[in-house]
């Protein structure tokens, strides 16, 4: 179990069992149940997939967190951060992973789209609010580069998150 978790039937009532954080157990089914997925242990029981699977991911751009229904909450999740995920999803035709009962982040802050440049480019790195250069570092023409999330505006020009802290201007991309 990656978190504690609270043993349910299938009509989502608490057993009164639970499992600690650590303990294995074993399930032989899934059922989704009030449109999250379950894992089923026995007759009747049931443990949310939340609490019983998930992978460590690291985010690469800023992440607002949504609902199910894909309302922003008030939580976010910064760009370097590792978090737990429980499987990626479709909602409303777009990717999201799974952080939470209800909480989900944006894939594309996370996997990236990949793009090709139509020049040789400069990374760039943020410092005191404008773009310097990283170190020596140029990409070169025709190469495919990840870029994660939607460009962000440093100091009105428009660049491309490809790592955490690293920057490549928008117009450098076909």
């Amino acid at each position: 179990m990656k978190n504690a978790a609270a043993v349910y039937t299938q009509s989502l009532g608490k057993t009164g069992t639970s499992y600690k954080k650590g303990k294995k157990v074993y399930a032989y089914a899934y059922a989704i149940l009030d449109g999250e997925k379950y894992y089923k242990l026995g007759t009747d029981q049931y443990i949310s997939a939340s609490s019983a699977d998930g992978r460590y991911i690291t985010v690469m751009h800023n992440s607002a967190v949504y609902s199910k229904n894909l309302k922003k909450t008030t939580s976010s999740v910064a760009a370097g951060k590792k978090i737990l995920t429980f499987g990626r999803t479709t909602i409303k035709n777009k990717k999201y992973y799974q952080t939470g009962y209800n909480s989900f982040i944006s894939a594309s802050n996370i996997d990236g789209t990949t793009q090709i440049l139509k020049k040789n480019a400069y990374v760039y790195k943020k410092s005191k609010g404008k773009a310097v250069r990283y170190k020596n570092s140029v990409l070169k023409q025709n190469s495919q580069q990840q870029t994660y999330g939607s460009a962000v505006s440093i100091k009105g020009k428009k660049y491309y998150i490809i790592g955490v802290g690293k920057y490549v201007a928008k117009s450098d991309f076909k």
